[in-house]
């Protein structure tokens, strides 16, 4: 084996695709994720939703007719106009002016507009970010049974947010909105039970999570889908069962779960449960890749690097690598480091750092 396959023998393992010998012939097995890992990643402020916050029987297709009745003090034209600023459907998306009209719709007890104005005060969207008040607003919508509201609040209770953590009560919100048929609470609830947590009392219970990933899964929750499909792949509380796994997979990747798109790719690349095709896993490596996942640009990059795949070029390589040592993925910048740019003239080296400025200016929209 020459150096460079050797280097990129590493990043293949530490992205989990990886082979004994980089042929065709010899995949490697997958090792079992760390379903408490995966249970216990922290939600990030971005993965709460808030645009479920707003019903489409809400939003006003007449803004002339409705901002008349507005100013007259008519509540429901008040939440109409406020909910339509809000996603910007007939007029330009204008928080400010969202919440100038939720406001005054909430002053009158309308759960809709305070489970809006709650979800703006929790991400900052026309309004100073304030967890306090975005507590305060969503308990009121969540205690008229409210559900986006119900599973806003259960996600605060989990991380944390304008109220003490607390596992119990995030489970009582999410619960709540769960069984109104929330997928993301469900989602949610599918989490903490699939690791548990024994500091908040919460025991694992990975029936429990599966009843809850299956109801949401089956409402094409694509989070659901992709973490139901790795307890399918690994009989996680269940048989293990390939086909149900790639099913789940596909499901969450076709609409962009850069997770199950990662999946996908490290399943094609190593033959494990598809045939093995070098072609399909850079392609799944590149979806993934686009949407910022550094796994994925170390596993594109690699195959650029040996022409696996895709035609065998330095410059993608160095590009797709750096990207992802940029995320502090240390595979990726050991191959730079140890070996691409040894192989890369001074000119190829140039070009590359010009791709990979354009990518990230681009956002990953300019990346080729």
């Amino acid at each position: 084996m020459g150096i460079l396959k050797a280097l990129v023998l590493i990043i293949l393992v530490i992205s989990n695709i990886g082979c004994t010998n980089l042929q065709p012939t010899s995949p490697a097995p997958f090792t079992e994720p760390n379903f408490k890992a995966i249970g216990h990643r922290p939600i990030k402020l971005s993965e709460i939703p808030v645009g479920v916050a707003v019903s489409k029987d809400v939003i006003s297709n007449d803004i002339n007719e409705i901002l008349k009745l507005a100013e007259t003090g008519n509540t429901d034209a008040q939440l109409k106009l406020g909910a339509t600023y809000f996603v910007g459907k007939g007029v330009p998306q204008d928080y400010n002016e969202a919440a100038k009209w939720l406001k005054l719709s909430v002053a009158q007890g309308d759960k809709t507009a305070q489970s809006m104005l709650g979800a703006m005060y929790l991400k900052g969207l026309g309004v100073p970010q304030d967890y306090n008040e975005a507590a305060k607003w969503l308990k009121l919508s969540a205690a008229q049974g409210h559900k986006p509201a119900q599973g806003m609040l259960g996600a605060m209770y989990q991380k944390g947010l304008g109220v003490p953590k607390d596992y119990s009560e995030a489970i009582k919100w999410y619960r709540l909105a769960a069984v109104q048929g929330d997928s993301d609470a469900q989602s949610s609830l599918g989490m903490i039970y699939l690791s548990g947590n024994t500091e908040q009392g919460v025991p694992e219970d990975t029936n429990e999570a599966f009843k809850w990933f299956k109801l949401s899964a089956d409402q094409g929750n694509p989070r659901s889908q992709s973490t139901l499909g790795l307890m399918y792949k690994f009989g996680k509380g269940m048989a293990q069962d390939y086909n149900q796994a790639i099913k789940l997979f596909r499901l969450a990747a076709v609409q962009g779960h850069k997770p199950a798109q990662l999946m996908l790719g490290k399943m094609s690349a190593n033959g494990d449960g598809v045939p093995q095709d070098y072609n399909v896993a850079a392609e799944w490596f590149r979806l993934a890749a686009v949407q910022g996942d550094s796994d994925a640009q170390a596993a594109l990059g690699s195959l650029y690097a040996i022409g696996k795949g895709v035609p065998q070029d330095y410059v993608l390589a160095y590009m797709w690598l750096v990207l992802a040592s940029k995320q502090d993925n240390a595979g990726a910048q050991q191959i730079v480091i140890d070996f691409i740019m040894k192989k890369m003239t001074p000119e190829q080296v140039a070009q590359a750092q010009a791709k990979l400025k354009v990518c990230l200016t681009a956002n990953y929209k300019d990346c080729h």
